[in-house]
């Protein structure tokens, strides 16, 4: 079934019917390309975009899996948008995508004016002197 992209279709509230549920890997081969295309016809309804779509082949001869991963990661972040409980890929995708909060900041304080001079200078090298744990002592030596 080729569907109008540009036909807008609303969106289907199940997924497909599968006509054959027990469809496994040692069924007929039409039985499992059926229920894909039917997943696909349906998918397109849903809204996946072309550019996320895999086809039958991919599926079936499970070549492109890649492909089918994006299109299933797909249908869950549509299934979102209609009240679907996402997968869990989906949620912690969705959480990533969340913004930080802004961190609060503390009011500014206005800077004290740094005082100037050698005497305020030699009064910083005192104080960190004297504040020293060391084992030797050492003398601070005014020059």
């Amino acid at each position: 079934n080729k569907r109008n992209p540009k036909e807008k279709t609303s969106v289907p509230r199940y997924p497909p019917t599968l006509k054959y549920a027990n469809a496994t890997k040692k069924s007929p081969p039409f039985f499992c390309r059926d229920n894909i295309s039917n997943f696909l016809d349906w998918s397109i309804d849903f809204g996946v975009k072309q550019s996320c779509r895999f086809e039958t082949d991919d599926l079936t001869l499970l070549k492109n899996k890649r492909q089918i991963i994006l299109h299933l990661m797909e249908v869950g972040r549509l299934g979102v948008r209609h009240g679907i409980e996402p997968p869990a890929l989906i949620k912690l995708e969705m959480e990533l995508e969340e913004p930080l909060p802004e961190p609060k900041l503390e009011p500014e304080l206005e800077p004290e004016m740094p005082r100037k001079g050698v005497s305020f200078l030699d009064e910083q090298v005192q104080a960190l002197a004297s504040e020293c744990t060391c084992s030797v002592p050492f003398k601070v030596n005014r020059v």
